[in-house]
């Protein structure tokens, strides 16, 4: 179970929705003498085993980037003391956007087709499977198809003109995603 917290609808500045585990996973972090870190998340050891305090923050880090959330962190240092606190992951950011093949211009096509209604709007789809219909013409699609690992066949329908095409890529442009 999640709580969901949401900023106040007066800030149009903040549309941050922050998501916080009604659990939140527990690191504990055992110092030892030498200065090494033993790591612990929900009381399994964590697979790098003990780190140099310089790399704590890097795996506390990846820590709550795994738990996709907030962690609670417990610190404990050779001479008794220790230190608690809450650690939430930087929020990811999105890739900045980069035109999708640099090595193609604007004006090379990846399909080209006719006899669409001009200005229609003409829906594009990736082919992801092809099933055979039964003896009476009827197809049963029963469970999602997975995502296609080729790009390359692609159908072109037009919504005004009811115009289908099926056509592969133009051999120039490069294959696989574009």
């Amino acid at each position: 179970m999640r709580l969901t917290r949401r900023t106040p609808q007066g800030d149009p500045e903040r549309h941050a929705v922050s998501v916080v585990p009604v659990v939140l996973a527990q690191v504990l972090v055992t110092v030892d003498e030498s200065g090494r870190a033993r790591v612990r998340v929900d009381g399994i050891e964590h697979p790098d085993g003990p780190v140099d305090r310089g790399q704590l923050g890097g795996v506390l880090a990846s820590v709550a980037e795994a738990a996709d959330g907030a962690v609670r962190v417990e610190i404990h240092e050779p001479d008794g003391t220790s230190y608690a606190d809450i650690l939430q992951p930087p929020r990811r950011r999105p890739a900045p956007r980069q035109e999708k093949d640099a090595g193609r211009t604007a004006r090379e096509p990846v399909l080209r087709a006719e006899g669409f209604a001009p200005g229609e709007t003409v829906q594009v789809a990736v082919l992801a499977t092809s099933i055979r219909a039964d003896a009476d013409g009827t197809v049963c699609l029963h469970a999602a198809p997975s995502r296609p690992r080729r790009l390359d066949e692609l159908i072109l329908f037009g919504l005004a003109s009811r115009r289908t095409v099926f056509g592969r890529r133009i051999p120039h442009s490069k294959p696989g995603r574009w």
